[in-house]
């Protein structure tokens, strides 16, 4: 017989898995967070603008991120796809500005609140990876996302860019391919070569 007690937690899990897990794509992952180190000098007024989603942890299709600054340590997330049931989420972004790269999130629709939004690599002009990470009860709400400034990226700065992540001890076999080949982005055709 299971105790009340245990019955009340599991509802509780049951809860939080059905109001997190339906608003924002991610892997569950049973333990803490990763320790992903944030990239030493990182400045967010560089990191500011548009971004294409090359990888993460989802399947979607023409996913971008485009990120304007609100305030000196706030910024505003908006995050638009053509996969999904939402085509469009909505977040905070706030630094921290004893640690610039270490982040936090605050998704619109996530009723669980704000998390860590690691930035832990980035040349600004070309590409840059972040961990998202979201203590859930017993387990974590994971997401790696390889960022582009052009629609397409090259399979080997896609490689490299999220197998640095591997360092940190998350799971690489989680990343898929963004297709944003088909978007009607208006670009460059150079942009537009994708090798992989």
């Amino acid at each position: 017989m299971i105790s009340s007690v245990c019955k009340m937690l599991l509802a509780a899990a049951a809860a939080v898995l059905l109001l997190v897990g339906s608003t924002h794509a991610a892997r569950n992952v049973f333990g803490s967070c990763p320790a992903v180190k944030p990239m030493a000098d990182f400045d967010m007024s560089k990191f500011e603008g548009l971004w294409y989603v090359a990888e993460c942890f989802d399947t979607v299709t023409c996913m971008t991120w485009n990120i304007t600054k609100l305030s000196d340590t706030k910024w505003h997330l908006t995050e638009t796809k053509t996969s999904g049931m939402t085509k469009v989420y909505n977040a905070k972004v706030i630094l921290n500005p004893a640690t610039p790269g270490a982040l936090t999130i605050n998704w619109a629709i996530n009723l669980g609140g704000r998390y860590p939004f690691t930035v832990h690599d980035t040349d600004y002009t070309t590409y840059a990876s972040v961990f998202l990470c979201q203590k859930v009860v017993f387990y974590t709400r994971q997401n790696g996302i390889t960022l582009s400034r052009t629609p397409l990226m090259p399979i080997g700065l896609r490689q490299v860019t999220s197998g640095k992540l591997a360092t940190y001890d998350v799971e690489m076999s989680y990343f898929r391919k963004v297709d944003q080949g088909h978007c009607g982005y208006s670009t460059n055709d150079d942009d537009m070569i994708d090798m992989g």
